[in-house]
């Protein structure tokens, strides 16, 4: 359910719901032209934008550098109507000799704008977010010679990972956020001399995957996820055709290189939003 909200600096608040897989906006249905970011535009309220995030805890310590022509520094980049309310798609834009480019870290905020002012407030203080959502994560990217893969890995995320997840998929960035990290859930597991074994021990209840006999366990979702070790890259498909030599391979931790973006979401009946 929907729960009430209270009215936090000019912003409809809501508390974070307490039922699991409550439907997340996707970002589709609203344009940036709709009347929620009317008179709000990205460059003109960049710095204001990230002066909120910095006074909010929402900018790490190594974040933003400059030195000898190059710059990485917090910018909004677009601003999405969702629900009624406008989104600001935040980035660590980086810059060097006057060209800048978008950076891989992401992040949301919402923007609202009362006569000539524009206020901030966080995704989670003025939208409703879910306590859990599950979602199939796999690939944008086209197999070569071929279509974009129909393999997915299935989580069930929460906390932090969930917002994480509903501002992904409200802010339309799905294609570009590359956060999954998980452990794979094993039993029996154990060293063989200097090897880590363990075997596959069950899919979730509600994975589609046909066949399929192993789970993920502990999975998040960051927009800081960086970079992972090349062993725990991989797909799907190559822990449906050997889960125990991945998991001896990998030492059992999953963080795809790849196969890392919100794909499917799980609706309440049961049945799967495919975003493409």
């Amino acid at each position: 359910m929907r729960l009430p909200c209270l009215l936090l600096l000019g912003f409809a608040a809501c508390a974070v719901a307490d039922d699991d897989e409550l439907p997340v906006d996707d970002g589709a249905a609203d344009s940036a032209s709709s009347s929620a970011c009317a008179g709000i535009t990205p460059g003109a309220v960049s710095e204001a934008a990230r002066s909120f995030m910095a006074s909010h805890g929402m900018i790490g310590e190594v974040d933003e550098i400059k030195f000898d022509g190059f710059e990485a520094r917090w910018r909004a980049k677009r601003a999405v109507a969702s629900e009624g309310s406008c989104l600001l798609v935040m980035n660590i834009t980086q810059t060097q000799q006057g060209m800048s480019f978008d950076g891989d870290v992401y992040d949301v905020i919402v923007a609202h704008k009362s006569g000539s002012n524009v206020s901030f407030a966080r995704y989670e203080e003025a939208r409703t977010v879910p306590s859990s959502i599950r979602l199939g994560i796999g690939t944008y990217e086209h197999d070569v010679g071929g279509p974009v893969p129909a393999e997915f890995y299935y989580v069930e995320l929460h906390g932090d990972s969930a917002v994480t997840a509903a501002k992904t998929l409200a802010a339309g960035l799905a294609p570009k956020v590359c956060g999954l990290a998980a452990r794979m859930s094993a039993k029996n597991v154990h060293k063989e001399g200097s090897k880590l074994v363990g075997e596959a021990d069950g899919k979730l209840a509600w994975d589609p995957t046909p066949g399929r006999r192993w789970k993920l366990a502990d999975a998040t979702f960051n927009f800081r996820r960086g970079s992972t070790v090349e062993i725990q890259d991989g797909r799907p498909s190559q822990l449906d055709e050997d889960f125990e030599g991945y998991f001896t391979a990998s030492l059992g931790e999953v963080g795809p290189w790849s196969f890392c973006k919100i794909r499917r979401v799980r609706n309440r009946d049961g049945s799967w939003r495919d975003l493409h």
